[in-house]
């Protein structure tokens, strides 16, 4: 099964730079776009973001945890 994230995606320019990761500056990108829209989950494997827990904000949290946050919530 396929999920069609397009439907549900909208494409934006960030109007912040963050330079908060300094072992992996690629994924600042993420943190400039979260903060940009106010979202309130970033949803990532990945180490460097992980370790920030939070970033002006924005909660960095696993799948595994997303998914916990969703049932609790339904």
């Amino acid at each position: 099964m396929f999920f069609d994230f397009e439907k549900f995606s909208e494409k934006i320019e960030p109007t912040v730079k963050f330079s908060e990761i300094k072992e992996d500056s690629e994924d600042n990108k993420f943190l400039d776009c979260a903060v940009s829209v106010s979202v309130d989950y970033i949803i990532s494997g990945d180490n460097h973001l992980l370790k920030l827990k939070e970033f002006q904000g924005v909660k960095i949290i696993t799948p595994a945890e997303f998914i916990k946050i969703m049932d609790k919530n339904n």
